[in-house]
């Protein structure tokens, strides 16, 4: 994982004060100005940030919270900034987070909402939320950790899942590289797919940890499993490549079949509403006329007129594309 160690040396922003502080203006995050009442934000205070705000140094926090409003953001400067939540500390974000590097140390908890956005790497020992979007690099999750992701994530580079990982049927993640399922130190590594994982190259399940779930893997190279594979889960390899010497459950299927989380994404648009969304049975359509629903393979699973309503009961859990007068907006069922 590129540099994710210096997060070790941070220590800016390592005090103690106890203040609720509201931003009121744009620029620097450690202006005084920047805040009500006026003052330099420190660990312990319960921040928020409803303006533009900009990283100038590394922060380590380790305690208190740090909540970036929708519509808000904080963000590094020109130069790699790191950020470090230690302690009790917790990051809420429901709009742009971006930092070089983010660690986050046993007992913080980092909930998204929004955009975290392209962070070189994610090391998270602890609670980590994902209901938004996540752009990385790498993600090493490691072995006390959980990470829930309800929302998508992308990686550019590798995956380690040391801990335990619980992608819900709505989520997805896109991974360019590798990923591995190993713990590489006491623990076992659980893996817990009920939604859409694709992986560009390899897939590696290691001895004493296990793959479940009844989601999708979609293996871009090769597989190999001397571990656990169990549940209802489905193994894409359109390679065919798939090693066992580990254990594979009765209800596991392996097949071919190329990921294509990506192919109905192109035309989404804001212009169509869909509301409630997530959905478990009817949702209102801000457009009438007829409508296509598709899965993430781009496979049509429903059609017909809106009229301003649409029953989705019938759908499985999970997300799709629907398509009204050649537009387009994602839909999670749950």
């Amino acid at each position: 994982m590129k540099k994710v160690l210096l997060l070790c040396a941070l220590a800016s922003l390592q005090l103690t004060a106890q203040t609720t502080r509201v931003s009121t203006a744009n620029g620097d995050f450690l202006n005084p100005l920047n805040w009500s009442p006026i003052g330099v934000p420190a660990s312990g205070d319960q921040l928020t940030i409803n303006h533009d705000m900009v990283m100038t140094t590394d922060i380590y926090y380790t305690a208190g919270s740090i909540t970036i409003s929708n519509g808000a953001s904080l963000m590094e400067d020109a130069t790699n900034r790191n950020f470090w939540v230690d302690g009790t500390g917790q990051i809420i974000n429901h709009g742009t987070f971006k930092s070089h590097l983010l660690l986050a140390s046993p007992n913080t908890t980092v909930y998204n909402y929004g955009l975290f956005s392209s962070l070189d790497s994610v090391w998270t020992q602890t609670n980590l939320i994902n209901i938004g979007q996540i752009e990385v690099y790498d993600i090493l999750n490691d072995e006390m950790a959980t990470l829930t992701n309800e929302g998508t994530i992308t990686i550019t580079h590798d995956m380690n899942n040391q801990g335990k990982f619980n992608n819900k049927p709505w989520g997805s993640i896109d991974l360019a590289h590798d990923f591995s399922n190993c713990n590489l130190q006491s623990l076992d590594a659980v893996f817990q797919n009920d939604g859409i994982f694709c992986i560009g190259n390899n897939l590696s399940n290691c001895t004493g940890d296990t793959l479940r779930g009844f989601g999708h893997y979609y293996i871009g190279n090769a597989g190999s499993n001397i571990g656990v594979l169990e549940g209802t889960a489905t193994f894409h390899t359109p390679s065919g490549s798939f090693a066992i010497t580990g254990t594979v459950g009765t209800g596991v299927t392996i097949t071919t079949g190329a990921c294509a989380l990506n192919v109905t994404e192109e035309a989404l648009t804001t212009d169509l509403v869909i509301y409630p969304n997530p959905a478990t049975a009817e949702v209102k359509v801000s457009i009438d006329g007829n409508y296509t629903i598709y899965d993430l393979g781009g496979q049509v699973v429903m059609a017909g007129q809106s009229n301003g309503l649409i029953d989705v009961s019938a759908l499985k859990n999970g997300i799709y594309f629907v398509e009204i007068r050649s537009q387009r907006v994602k839909l999670i069922k749950q």
